[in-house]
């Protein structure tokens, strides 16, 4: 049991009270002996004197008695703090107390614990020196070497049809490697003989110009001929060959007689220079032939265009439709609704063109990708999600996208980098070079995104030459092997 610390009060001397929980000090018996003795003396000055002088004297000893009063009080305060104190104390060494009677009883379980597998070790070694103990933990010990064998065995077996079944996906998978590499291949050689349609079609595209054109200064031949026949056989007015007209007959049979007599009656008359009219219809029948041989020729070149289109307008529509599908999906992620579709002209090829529509509220239509329908940052989403869509359909050793990210809100920003990086970091996908003035904080980066600041402006050359990178430094040695190296 812990003992309490004296501590020395002023004319008293407390006796300590010790238990086996909690030490407390006993109040002083001078204090209580004091305040027998001032409730004594003041009874006895109340009954002892009279008067006034009897009053005075009572009234002095009332306040000696007073005072006294108070400094025992005084005492009694001074006793009772140190008394707390001492509880205190006496807490704190109980707990103390319990702490080490915990420990104790901690260590005694443990060496009881000791004790207890020194006592099965003992009987166990007891147990080994006996033969039958021995021979029986000799058959329990081959039994166990068995099982175990029997689940290796069982395990290796396992692992042998997991191993073959993993050669057979190896062995799919490079079948279906090398079936994509044929796809590409052949897509490739799609491509190139797309592009080589696309070539052929221009050229006769131009063709159909140039014979288009070559027709129309015929037919301006033509017509400067026939004003000069005509001038030459001196035609009457319009209305006098529209009142001829009337009086022809309406049947075809009927027509051809009236041309061959008139023809007998133009061979009859006596041109008075013949030479003006043979001209005239040699210039009419070379005009004639050469507008039947342009006109041919011109029929021909559109079912060549039309037999190219054929070949070609399809795919063409096809890989559209491809766009539209990753534009639409990509779309959606981000926004409301897109579309990608081929503008089509007929047989105007060059005006030919996609065109993107695009909304992003809900309650607006789709609307064509322009600066007069979308602000710029809209404008911005659009274009990276298009080129997010052509990713796959492209064959590019990398892409350049500047600045993209300019003008738009930090949701889009953020959407719009999480595409990218998707859609860069895939297989088979040229390499992206974002270059952008600020991203925002807390993007999402794979580990195939690799971020390089630019330094740049007049503090940058004596920043670099005092970090070791000016020329022959340090840094700047282990920069140029590195690049060798690569």
């Amino acid at each position: 049991t812990p003992a309490c610390r004296r501590r020395s009060v002023p004319e008293a001397s407390p006796k300590p009270c010790v238990s086996s929980s909690m030490c407390v000090c006993a109040p002083d018996s001078g204090v209580q002996a004091e305040e027998k003795h001032f409730e004594a003396s003041q009874t006895s000055c109340i009954s002892s004197y009279s008067g006034l002088q009897e009053e005075e004297q009572l009234h002095a000893e009332k306040e000696r008695v007073e005072a006294r009063g108070r400094e025992v009080q005084e005492r009694m305060q001074a006793v009772k703090r140190e008394q707390r104190a001492l509880e205190n104390e006496a807490s704190q060494c109980e707990r103390q107390r319990e702490e080490i009677v915990n420990r104790y009883m901690g260590q005694k379980k443990q060496r009881e614990d000791v004790q207890s597998r020194i006592l099965q070790k003992r009987e166990l070694v007891a147990s080994l020196g006996r033969s039958e103990d021995m021979e029986e933990m000799e058959r329990r010990a081959r039994a166990d070497i068995a099982n175990i064998m029997d689940r290796q065995l069982a395990n290796a077996k396992k692992t042998h049809k997991h191993l073959l079944g993993l050669w057979q996906e190896k062995r799919r998978l490079s079948s279906l490697q090398l079936a994509v590499d044929e796809l590409t291949f052949l897509v490739r050689e799609r491509e190139s003989e797309f592009k080589d349609l696309d070539e052929q079609l221009l050229r006769l595209q131009q063709e159909v110009m140039r014979e288009e054109d070559r027709l129309q200064a015929s037919k301006q031949e033509v017509g400067a001929a026939l004003a000069t026949a005509r001038a030459a056989v001196d035609l009457r007015r319009d209305e006098e060959a529209k009142r001829l007209f009337e009086t022809l007959p309406d049947s075809l049979e009927e027509l051809h007689e009236e041309v061959e007599e008139r023809t007998g009656q133009a061979n009859r008359i006596v041109c008075p220079n013949p030479t003006c009219c043979s001209s005239s219809r040699s210039a009419r029948s070379s005009m004639q032939g050469k507008v039947e041989s342009e006109s041919q020729q011109l029929e021909e070149l559109k079912a060549e265009v039309e037999r190219v289109q054929g070949q070609w307008l399809p795919r063409l529509r096809s890989l559209v439709v491809r766009i539209n599908e990753a534009f639409s999906r990509n779309f959606q992620e981000m926004a409301v609704a897109g579309e990608v579709a081929l503008d089509e002209k007929g047989a105007d090829f060059r005006s030919y063109g996609i065109r993107i529509r695009v909304k992003f509220r809900e309650s607006a239509e789709l609307q064509d990708l322009s600066a007069h329908h979308q602000s710029g940052g809209e404008r911005s989403v659009s274009t990276i999600l298009y080129l997010v869509s052509l990713q796959d359909l492209t064959r590019c050793p990398f892409r350049v996208v500047d600045e993209i990210n300019q003008g738009m809100d930090p949701t889009n920003e953020r959407n719009m980098f999480q595409q990218l990086v998707r859609a860069a970091t895939h297989d088979h996908t040229p390499q992206c070079f974002l270059l952008t003035p600020k991203l925002l904080p807390d993007l999402d980066y794979s580990e195939s995104c690799t971020v390089h600041c630019v330094m740049n402006g007049v503090h940058a050359a004596p920043l670099a030459a005092t970090n070791g990178f000016k020329e022959g430094g340090p840094l700047w040695d282990s920069l140029q092997e590195s690049a060798a190296a690569t």
